[in-house]
């Protein structure tokens, strides 16, 4: 029996809030392309809270979830969810994190004995599940836009996946102004839970700085934009992207050089964003520049400039 080709997924790492749900709805629309969402939190947001699909059914409901669930793991009604989500609570840990940051070749270690035997089983369900979403969508390549570091150590851990990593930065005053901000999400009902200066300027920093040393982990080339200049160019970023994943960029998503049309996708969880479908023009969100405090600016500036100066931000904007 031949072995199955590597399963293609095109993961797209960094901070929230960055333009990652935007991106990964226009790479859907390619031929070929299936945007999932965020898979880090199928479990739990999928599963469990039965959280709306892109597509606006509840995820239990959506025909292409089913088929995804019964190809994999013989339907929805046979996975221990709660079970699932204590495990991907391991990947989460903190101490992975340190781990990551100090031997990022040493994450995940599955030779680490019985008490990694959760490992395995999580990284099988997890290959399932993407093997079984790449047959059912019929797709070549599947765009996840989990952010996750850690998540993506568990995905290149995982031999039959080919991880093409995508970081995705934004400047960390709009990032720390956008998650201050009362947001509605149709796929929960409420709104977006926020955050201070604080959590979003440390997260920010610390988020990015684990990227970089798992992309200098990685054994293949990755990519690195800001937001920035995605919505300044998104069509050109949008080729370059599909060049780095091997496809052909002729027939890419956009009515002109910034609007791009959109069809509804079977994402899991991610910005309100995901549910944007028909014609949308792409513009910098930019209002922290008007709206955001000098105090406010000040303290995210303090927290991240280290990696604020190596991204080319201006301080002082």
């Amino acid at each position: 029996m031949n072995a199955q080709p590597p399963i293609k997924v095109l993961y797209i790492v960094g901070v929230g809030r960055s333009g990652s749900t935007m991106l990964g709805n226009i790479l859907g629309q390619i031929d070929g392309f299936a945007y999932l969402g965020e898979m880090s939190v199928i479990w739990n947001r999928g599963l469990i809270e039965n959280r709306l699909c892109g597509c606006g059914e509840k995820f239990r409901d959506c025909p292409t979830w089913k088929a995804i669930f019964n190809e994999a793991l013989g339907g929805m009604s046979e996975v221990n969810a709660e079970a699932m989500t204590r495990l991907r609570s391991k990947v989460f840990n903190p101490l992975n994190t340190l781990r990551l940051v100090r031997r990022p070749e040493s994450f995940p270690d599955k030779a680490a004995g019985d008490g990694h035997a959760w490992l395995a089983e999580f990284g099988e369900a997890t290959r399932a599940i993407y093997r079984a979403a790449q047959h059912v969508t019929g797709s070549r390549v599947l765009v996840d836009s989990s952010h996750n570091p850690l998540y993506a150590g568990l995905l290149l851990s995982l031999p039959e996946i080919d991880l093409r990593l995508v970081h995705l930065i934004r400047d960390p005053r709009a990032v720390v102004y956008s998650r201050q901000r009362n947001k509605f999400d149709p796929g929960r009902g409420k709104a977006v839970r926020t955050s201070g200066p604080l959590v979003s300027g440390g997260g920010w920093i610390v988020w990015n700085a684990i990227t970089e040393r798992l992309k200098a982990r990685a054994s293949r080339p990755s990519l690195r934009f800001r937001y920035e200049d995605f919505v300044t160019e998104p069509k050109r970023i949008v080729g370059e992207i599909a060049a780095f994943v091997d496809e052909p960029t002729a027939a890419l998503p956009f009515r002109s050089d910034h609007e791009a049309t959109i069809r509804p996708a079977h994402s899991v969880s991610g910005n309100p964003s995901r549910f944007d479908t028909g014609t949308i023009t792409l513009r910098a969100d930019d209002e922290w520049r008007a709206h955001s405090t000098a105090v406010r600016n000040l303290l995210s500036t303090v927290l991240t400039w280290p990696l604020m100066l190596r991204y080319g931000y201006e301080l002082f904007a």
